[in-house]
């Protein structure tokens, strides 16, 4: 599957779980949110993605970033930032980051999708392979007649 789809759905949860990362984290806290950001590298729905995840969290190991929210926060927009300059994307501050997720709205995964459009679309597809049945037996049929009537009229 192309990053382009899951990617930014990704990334945004990623985001998202770094900014519920407790103040405080417990040693249990710690050890949870080190098992989920590094099995990333097991289940990225992409082999160079996880490649270049596998590089980026050997080079810049999670475990120092685990005693403070603000820490982990800064780690996962460091990652984010390090893939999005490797694909000529722009990169964005703490701040900015900050100040996109403070204002995002609620909305489904699934609002830009026109989910009536690909019913139109399969459905026309439907009727397309029905019509080339129905023309192609209307051929056969006149095919047979055509030989048929030669065959047996002409002797």
């Amino acid at each position: 599957m192309l990053p382009e789809i899951w990617g930014p759905h990704l990334w945004f949860i990623l985001h998202i779980i770094s900014f519920e990362y407790p103040k405080n984290p417990t040693e249990y806290d710690k050890r949870i949110y080190h098992d989920f950001y590094t099995a990333l590298k097991d289940v990225i729905p992409c082999e160079i993605c996880k490649k270049h995840y596998r590089t980026h969290i050997h080079k810049h190991p999670l475990s120092p970033h685990l005693d403070r929210r603000v820490d982990l926060i800064q780690w996962v927009i460091d990652v984010h930032n390090v893939v999005n300059a490797s694909l000529n994307k722009i990169t964005l501050t703490t701040p900015e980051v900050m100040e996109i997720y403070k204002n995002i709205k609620p909305v489904s995964p699934f609002a830009s999708i026109d989910t009536e459009a690909i019913i139109a679309k399969h459905r026309d597809k439907d009727f397309s392979r029905i019509y080339f049945l129905i023309i192609l037996a209307g051929i056969i049929i006149i095919g047979f007649r055509y030989y048929f009537n030669r065959y047996y009229f002409s002797i």
